[in-house]
């Protein structure tokens, strides 16, 4: 099975088999993006976004940042669209966020992980690391949830151990901030991480 593939991805999504996705923007997202007090707009990329809560609620809060919403699944992409019809169509984006082309390399200012990882085969995560290494920026920043919990399922969403992470992000990303997530949804209580990793140095402080 390949977990990126289109058609795998949009049979969920048409047969309502997500639920990964919560029917609103994670509230460790919102209080991430509310704290961060940037010099400038953003250019903010959301990998696996699927039906993009979080990308809904930077569009409406913070339009000075730009949002980029990446996908595999149109039929994801297209209820999104249909959410959030103002929402810039160049900046949604059918594609697979692991094989981006030159153009976006060292073009992101912040990468926000929400399901994204846990939607990959466990044999593409030295290619996540690597992926999210080449788009950002130097000093740039990847930040979000990962899950705290292995699943043991034979298809996605895929668990991971904190050691599994720390290992796989060292290559590429100093990790700042690590710990289990204070305000999960309640079905995910004691079972996300949230983190920030950095490449180098980097001007997105939070409070």
């Amino acid at each position: 099975m390949n977990a990126l593939d289109s058609k795998y991805w949009n049979s969920r999504y048409l047969n309502h088999t997500f639920g990964w996705d919560i029917g609103y923007p994670s509230p460790a997202i919102v209080e991430y993006i509310t704290n961060l007090k940037p010099k400038h707009g953003l250019k903010i990329a959301i990998p696996g976004a699927g039906l993009s809560h979080e990308a809904e609620f930077i569009h409406r809060n913070y339009p000075q940042h730009a949002v980029y919403v990446f996908d595999v699944s149109s039929v994801a992409l297209k209820s999104f669209l249909n959410r959030v019809p103002d929402f810039p169509k160049h900046r949604i984006l059918e594609a697979d966020f692991l094989n981006l082309p030159g153009n976006y390399h060292l073009f992101f200012d912040l990468i926000i992980e929400q399901t994204f990882f846990c939607a990959l085969l466990p044999i593409q995560r030295q290619m996540y690391f690597k992926s999210m290494h080449r788009y950002l920026k130097n000093g740039a920043v990847l930040a979000g949830l990962w899950f705290n919990d292995f699943f043991n399922a034979s298809e996605p969403p895929f668990g991971a151990t904190e050691a599994e992470y720390k290992k796989l992000s060292s290559e590429c990303f100093l990790i700042k901030s690590f710990k289990v997530c204070q305000n999960s949804v309640p079905s995910r209580q004691n079972r996300e991480w949230f983190f920030r990793s950095e490449e180098h140095t980097s001007e997105l402080q939070s409070r």
